[in-house]
């Protein structure tokens, strides 16, 4: 209880003492509690202040990540079609964020270990979610492009991201990248000659898009994934299986990612938030 004498006693001990502090207090409620950025500050000079905000640290709008999904434009280009349009499936707007926090603290620990200083970073989920917008805010800002909805689809590259079933309708999605890997799978896939020059190119492939799509779909239609997966592989053709959870966490690949916790006295899995891995070179 921040607002009693030896709580706040207490907390302003852990700030005097902390390398690095963070805050998601709106600024109203950190002047109410004196603890803006520059109140913590003056407790702990070298401390690397970390505060998160909505917007900007001015604006009293509170930060929802369904909000900010919609006002930086994910879910307009989200979904299926403009009638179906859909919010991602997990808070990826506050991960994203989280991540801008981390790289900034790094930088301020690095410029702290040269200059033997604290610094206030601020962190906004708007402008995280901006960040992250990459090849589709490239696309616009360069080219007025406004992204709409295409389900699985790249909007620059195909096939990529586009769904495929086999003769037992398994779902599956090719992700060629280039016009080598495209000649490689055409060829591999012996499918006719004739057609190819209308898909060498990928901005041919772009602009035949439904006419590929149908191509490779009435050939895939007659195999089984098992079979596909091996030329697949073979000739190093980019590409996924649509698996759910069970079918994820179930393949060896996720195992070493799950971890096991006791909770209540209840021991339960959950996944690894860390992924990586750091090796240092011994003596």
């Amino acid at each position: 209880d921040l607002t009693a004498a030896s709580d706040r006693a207490a907390l302003n001990q852990m700030i005097i003492d902390a390398d690095i502090i963070i805050s998601n207090f709106q600024k109203k409620v950190a002047e109410k509690l004196a603890l803006t950025p520059e109140q913590i500050q003056t407790l702990n000079p070298t401390a690397i202040i970390a505060q998160l905000s909505a917007y900007t640290y001015d604006d009293p709008r509170p930060g929802y990540d369904l909000v900010m999904q919609g006002e930086t434009g994910w879910i307009s280009m989200n979904g299926i079609d403009k009638d179906h349009v859909a919010k991602l499936p997990v808070a990826l707007i506050d991960i994203i964020a989280s991540h801008q926090m981390k790289e900034a603290i790094l930088i301020a620990l690095w410029q702290k270990a040269l200059h033997h200083k604290g610094s206030i970073i601020h962190v906004s989920l708007y402008d995280s979610s901006l960040s992250a917008l990459a090849n589709q805010a490239t696309n616009y800002l360069i080219a007025g492009h406004i992204p709409q909805p295409l389900g699985t689809l790249h909007p620059n590259i195909a096939p990529y991201g586009d769904l495929f079933s086999d003769s037992r309708s398994n779902k599956f999605m090719l992700a060629i990248g280039s016009d080598g890997q495209f000649k490689k799978l055409w060829d591999t896939l012996k499918l006719p000659t004739e057609n190819y020059p209308t898909f060498d190119l990928n901005s041919n492939r772009v602009k035949n898009r439904s006419q590929l799509t149908s191509i490779l779909q009435s050939h895939f239609v007659l195999c089984e994934l098992d079979d596909l997966e091996g030329i697949f592989t073979t000739c190093n053709i980019p590409y996924c299986k649509i698996r759910n959870l069970q079918e994820v966490f179930n393949v060896l690949d996720s195992k070493p990612m799950i971890q096991l916790n006791v909770i209540d006295g209840i021991e339960v899995a959950t996944v690894k938030h860390t992924a990586f891995k750091i090796y240092q070179k011994e003596n």
